[in-house]
């Protein structure tokens, strides 16, 4: 299975649970930008909102932002489960198969630590669920 096809079968599960769930908020919630490796960009994740104490500081593996998490203060550590991690990140074949590589890992470990994570790209209108 192909890594769009993929994305778009568990955005369709994870869609269909936020229906039933309340509504985190990007505001209280960690917001990344997931660059691109095939635009001649370094991969990583790029801190770009609150709780941020290192915003516009890249993490280069999905490990590393894991340990940024864990290292919040224990306010900011409890609104990122209640709120979520908000990724903006460019169309899947953007990516190269290590970055996707990345990226499924932060979603399997949000999904372990019962974190909302929410994807958006150019092409969608609105933030929707990364599950």
């Amino acid at each position: 299975m192909n890594n769009a096809r993929m994305i778009a079968i568990v955005w369709l599960f994870v869609s269909l649970a936020r229906v039933f769930a309340g509504g985190p908020t990007l505001e209280g919630g960690l917001s990344v930008r997931m660059l691109s490796d095939r635009a001649g960009e370094q991969f990583g994740f790029t801190v770009t909102a609150p709780p941020a104490k290192d915003i516009g500081h890249t993490y280069k593996t999905a490990k590393e932002l894991f340990a940024y998490m864990r290292n919040q203060t224990v306010s900011e550590r409890l609104n990122i489960p209640r709120n979520g991690v908000w990724v903006s990140a460019e169309e899947p074949s953007s990516y190269s198969t290590s970055a996707v590589t990345e990226f499924n890992s932060l979603i399997t470990y949000c999904t372990r630590k019962k974190i909302p994570i929410h994807l958006h790209r150019p092409s969608d209108i609105q933030w929707r669920p990364a599950l």
